[in-house]
């Protein structure tokens, strides 16, 4: 009986994460995501975890020989047996000779690679979270200059208009003075609704 339900487990399959396929298939098993390594961050490309062919064990890639790491796997999608509790993981020293122990001993040997591979994806993340954070607070700004333009444009437009108001109002006075004083006040012209005498 397998130890882990794959069911739980996500594959990266053509750059998408999908649940229940692994990412590759090999002579050995199939490899999937880390759940553990996936809380914080750690195997984008879902090769850390091997669940093997027709055997009830797996191993994490990055912490082969880590049996917390192994438990807290099996926590997240460990197989319950009728008579429950934990799964015993035998010591490297007690499995050296078997297949799975041949195996795990291997992948320590490469353990530093894939954590190495973690850590400079962690910092590209980062990276590429600093920089999207950086181009939205400039476009933010952008659109905060370009409302302020719009808002001041706005408002020079509304003092021109108003200004050009003004200048009729006071042409039609002017014109109004002049008819006055032209014809007397029994003799004013009237204004037509243009501004011009009548």
């Amino acid at each position: 009986m397998p130890m882990l339900n794959t069911s739980k487990l996500y594959g990266r399959v053509n750059g998408r994460w999908v649940l229940g396929t692994p990412t590759r298939t090999t002579s050995k098993g199939e490899e999937y995501r880390c759940p553990v390594c996936a809380t914080g961050g750690g195997d984008e490309n879902g090769q850390h975890l091997i669940v093997f062919k027709d055997r009830a064990n797996y191993a994490c890639a990055a912490y082969p020989g880590n049996d917390k790491h192994r438990r807290a796997i099996w926590r997240i999608a460990g197989v319950m047996r009728d008579k429950g509790g934990e799964p015993f993981i035998p010591r490297k020293i007690e499995q050296k000779d078997t297949f799975i122990g041949r195996h795990v001993i291997d992948l320590e040997k490469l353990s530093h690679v894939f954590l190495k591979a973690d850590r400079e994806a962690r910092l590209r993340r980062i990276e590429e979270e600093k920089k999207k954070a950086e181009a939205e607070r400039l476009e933010e700004e952008r659109m905060e200059r370009r409302l302020e333009e719009e808002r001041k444009r706005r408002e020079e437009e509304a003092e021109r208009e108003l200004e050009r108001y003004r200048e009729r109002q006071n042409e039609i006075l002017r014109k109004w003075s002049e008819g006055w004083r032209r014809k007397g006040k029994g003799g004013r012209r009237r204004l037509r609704g243009n501004g011009r005498l009548s």
